[in-house]
């Protein structure tokens, strides 16, 4: 896939009027554990992640765990779909 970081992969995933957003969590054993925490968003106060694991235009979603240097573990989400009325292409949460 061309691109030499994630936005520009993820863009050349995206077909015209889709959008993207992602969320990342630090220091969870598995992927589930992160799921849940970013569900609660617990001390986040505008509640960004859990506003993407539940906006209802994101219909595809991946989700990767791997080593981080600081926190041991880190799981990445990213979620894409089509844009709503009020969306422009380019925006995310």
């Amino acid at each position: 896939m061309k691109g030499d970081n994630w936005i520009h992969r993820i863009h050349a995933l995206l077909q015209p009027g889709m959008v993207h957003g992602e969320n990342i969590a630090y220091g969870k054993e598995s992927a589930k554990e992160a799921i849940i925490e970013l569900a609660i968003d617990d001390g986040v106060s505008k509640r960004g992640h859990r506003k993407n694991l539940f906006k209802e235009n994101f219909n595809t979603m991946g989700v990767c765990q791997g080593p981080h240097k600081e926190w041991k573990e880190m799981v990445a989400v990213m979620y894409g779909g089509k844009a709503e009325t009020n969306e422009k292409e380019d925006q995310k949460d």
